[in-house]
């Protein structure tokens, strides 16, 4: 099996094996979800968990824009003083 990010070749060893205890209900919601897809239940958690990730990722993005953006009004701010300083 190829991985879909890399294209490289994976094997078991790439992977890790775990156990996971979840309440009744949401083991449904997930075995319809894999249903629904028609994908394994492994698969299924892997998809909804790898999506619940992205928006930590997006955040992270997010803030680090926004630092930008108070640095770049900031050096703006700092133009705007010094032009009035030197304006009779």
């Amino acid at each position: 099996m190829a991985d879909p990010k890399t294209g490289r070749i994976v094997s078991q060893d790439d992977w890790k094996r775990t156990q996971v205890r979840m309440p009744q209900e949401l083991y449904d919601d997930l075995t319809n979800y894999a249903e629904n897809k028609n994908i394994s239940l492994n698969t299924a958690m892997i998809t909804l968990m790898t999506k619940g990730l992205e928006p930590t990722k997006h955040f992270d993005l997010v803030r680090e824009s926004a630092t930008i953006t108070d640095d770049v009004i900031e050096k703006i701010a700092n133009k705007i003083v010094d032009r009035m300083k030197k304006a009779p």
